[in-house]
């Protein structure tokens, strides 16, 4: 599995286990989406850190092992607040953490809470971490 292909199957297993009530859109990078007008969303990125040859020989049957992160970004009303937050970011931790999905090992999930903007919301991070293998 390379880099876009991981992006892919984190992605589509963000999707089948984002089912907050009420509803909260999200958007994903590279989207042409807009926040505007929106009360509540998550913005979702993947982040590339790092990784290296994880076995030896002749291409290709040379393992890769690579790490990298799903980045989720709630913003919600401040009236809401810290509850809203935590159970938005449990949704993502229950479907995420301490799984191996199709290849993908999620392992923990940290969460910051980032405090109110300026324009009345509230916002915090989730970071997912996880690590997959490419072939080469």
């Amino acid at each position: 599995m390379n880099a876009g292909q991981a992006r892919e199957a984190v992605y589509e297993r963000f999707i089948a286990i984002w089912n907050p009530s009420p509803s909260v859109p999200v958007i994903f990078e590279n989207e042409k989406g807009t926040s505007e007008g929106l009360i509540e969303f998550v913005h979702v990125f993947i982040n590339h850190v790092g990784g290296g040859q994880h076995t030896l020989g002749a291409a290709p049957n040379r393992i890769f092992r690579r790490q990298a992160q799903l980045v989720v970004v709630f913003r919600v009303e401040v009236d809401k607040g810290m509850a809203r937050l935590d159970a938005l970011a449990q949704i993502v931790r229950s479907g995420l953490e301490a799984t191996d999905v199709g290849g993908i090992w999620y392992t923990d999930a940290d969460f910051n809470d980032s405090g109110n903007t300026k324009d009345g919301f509230r916002t915090g991070t989730l970071t997912v971490n996880f690590t997959y293998d490419e072939e080469k």
